[in-house]
């Protein structure tokens, strides 16, 4: 019911929006995507024409322009950045958080960077979170975070949490307390600070070594702490322990978006970045080493089969169930190993539980494997009622249980062998596990009915 809602707005919005742009009846437009949140705008800009997606971002205030730059899809964004005017562009940037601010700068080159910073008034926040890397704790962090010294009173943090302008509701949540140079010593959450007295200090009821991160950390190391702890925000600080940013849950929610989405495309042997490109050319570079190795294990695959061209002159009915065999061995290797990949993003699984892993992957694959191969056994037993074809039941059955759980096997280990030497295991195992699992699902096979039948 929601998506269907979210639909029918949809379809409704752009619409709407698009007889308006044709009508060039360019006041009323205005007006209705005053009415119209920032992020339904952004998310829907990619329905739009180049030319549509320029004339409705023209019309936006610059700090509803800011939200729907920041929100929007990487290809609608990357075409806005490049065709705004820098001096309007400088002046959403200074609309914009720190770290939002930065995420823009970022899609720059060196020299129009610098050109648009020197129309911003304030920016020293901004030049200092641009030195760390953008996919590092410093690099998505924010700036803008509530700190208070251990020495002052309920009331005086109170006093200055009124005085802020911020509109962000979780800013106020958590409240971070320092000493005089700076140095994080714990924090308070807000109901904490509405609870206590007025006049009782700050030192005697925040929490003492709160969770935290270095600068330098990982941000799907932050994503796996912050979702470990169930937390709101995370304290960043540099290596002397100084309070340098927060990073809220709602940049770690795009944090997690922006990696599940890579792993997807690393998983397919792609890259996000084609859905944006226009060259025939650059799209078939991306995906070509990935399917060159697809192709490779195909091709022993076949040579399997050459080997055992005899066996399939003898009985050609073996070749009806060998797509079945590798089929059901690949589907069984991808599950797996989406399984383990999943799980080493998490750090659910490490090398310390690995055994474990494995132990229950293959105990998996030879219970599934079982039943399938006892249902394809008595199918193809019935099918082919022959006296002596009746082996060929037992032989199909054993061989997809035997490829099955080589499968299960395999799709959980690969993903953590790629982990253990720095590969990838997103954009490695799929392709392995594929061509792998057709190998030695069809060696399996011929083997098995090799001995069974004694052709």
């Amino acid at each position: 019911m929601i998506a269907n809602y979210m639909h029918n707005r949809q379809e409704i919005f752009i619409r709407r929006i698009r007889r308006l742009i044709q009508q060039e009846n360019f006041q009323k437009l205005k007006n209705v995507l005053k009415k119209i949140p920032p992020e339904e705008i952004a998310s829907n800009l990619s329905s739009f024409t180049d030319e549509e997606k320029y004339g409705i971002f023209s019309l936006l205030p610059s700090g509803i322009a800011g939200t729907v730059l920041d929100e929007t899809d990487p290809g609608s964004g990357k075409y806005l950045i490049k065709n705004i005017e820098d001096s309007q562009l400088a002046k959403i940037i200074s609309r914009l958080p720190d770290d939002e601010a930065v995420d823009i700068l970022n899609e720059l080159d060196d020299e129009r960077s610098q050109t648009i910073l020197s129309l911003v008034k304030e920016t020293e926040n901004i030049e200092k979170l641009m030195t760390y890397p953008p996919e590092s704790a410093g690099g998505i962090m924010s700036t803008d975070f509530i700190v208070a010294d251990e020495a002052n009173t309920v009331r005086q943090v109170l006093t200055k949490i009124r005085k802020f302008k911020w509109k962000d509701p979780e800013l106020f949540y958590v409240i971070y307390i320092t000493d005089k140079d700076g140095h994080l010593q714990g924090i308070v959450a807000l109901p904490g600070l509405l609870k206590a007295k007025p006049t009782e200090l700050i030192g005697k009821i925040y929490k003492k070594d709160p969770i935290k991160v270095r600068t330098y950390v990982d941000q799907e190391e932050v994503a796996h702490i912050v979702s470990l702890y169930n937390l709101i925000s995370v304290p960043v600080v540099d290596d002397d322990e100084k309070l340098v940013g927060v990073i809220y849950v709602e940049d770690v929610i795009d944090v997690i978006n922006e990696e599940a989405t890579e792993d997807i495309y690393k998983m397919a042997g792609a890259n996000d970045n084609e859905l944006l490109e226009n060259s025939v050319i650059r799209t078939s570079r991306l995906r070509l080493p990935w399917l060159t190795a697809t192709l490779l294990g195909s091709l022993i695959s076949a040579m399997i089969i050459t080997f055992f061209k005899p066996t399939l002159e003898k009985i050609i009915a073996l070749a009806a169930f060998m797509p079945i065999i590798a089929a059901m061995g690949g589907n069984v290797g991808v599950q797996s190993s989406s399984i383990v990949i999943r799980g080493l993003a998490t750090g659910s699984i490490s090398f310390s539980n690995l055994w474990r892993v494995l132990i229950k992957e293959l105990k998996v694959g030879m219970t599934i494997g079982l039943i399938c191969g006892v249902l394809i056994g008595i199918i193809v037993g019935i099918w082919k009622s022959d006296v002596k074809l009746i082996n060929l039941g037992l032989a199909v059955g054993i061989a997809m249980c035997s490829a099955m759980t080589v499968a299960a096997t395999m799709g959980a280990l690969v993903p953590i062998l790629f982990h253990k030497i720095s590969i990838d295991p997103a954009i490695a195992t799929g392709p392995f596990v594929t061509t792998f699992n057709d190998i030695t699902g069809y060696t399996i096979y011929f083997l098995v009915v090799n001995i069974l039948m004694r052709v």
